[in-house]
């Protein structure tokens, strides 16, 4: 039973480290996009760490760490094999973070450069049409109910 322990916790670490390699190489091969893509003078955004998480213009700052177990497990894990899946919840909880925070700004990043394509007439005419789906949406809610 700590063998498996300590090799789960080994997995974990390994994993952990060959994100910190990926994360270093997005770092510098993202760097060659964002140079293509500020040359569309669209807006960028760059990662801003503040105490605990990143946060962007935009973009929600993700909700704590909360130990749950996957659906169906609760009545079939022992208490060392719980404890052992929260530590690699734990363990990839800041990475994933991350990575949705990124993907999010990204996000972004992409649809005000797509927006910038847009003569004036053309993105008043695109908000007129979110601005009539956004009511129609409303008005389809209010006869639900």
């Amino acid at each position: 039973m700590l063998v498996k322990f300590f090799q789960s916790v080994l997995v974990v670490l390994v994993i952990n480290c060959l994100m910190g390699i990926l994360a270093a190489q997005e770092t510098t091969s993202s760097s060659s996009v964002s140079a293509a893509a500020s040359s569309l003078t669209g807006p960028r955004y760059e990662l801003e760490k503040k105490s605990q998480g990143y946060a962007a213009e935009g973009v929600k700052v993700t909700k704590k760490f909360t130990r749950r177990l996957p659906n169906y497990y609760k009545d079939v894990v022992t208490d060392e094999q719980r404890d052992q899946i929260y530590q690699i919840q734990q363990s990839y909880f800041d990475v994933i973070s991350t990575l949705e925070l990124r993907l999010e700004m990204l996000k972004n990043e992409r649809d005000k450069l797509i927006e910038n394509v847009l003569t004036r007439e053309q993105g008043e005419q695109i908000d007129a049409t979110k601005k009539a789906a956004a009511l129609e949406r409303a008005k389809k809610k209010d006869e639900k109910k």
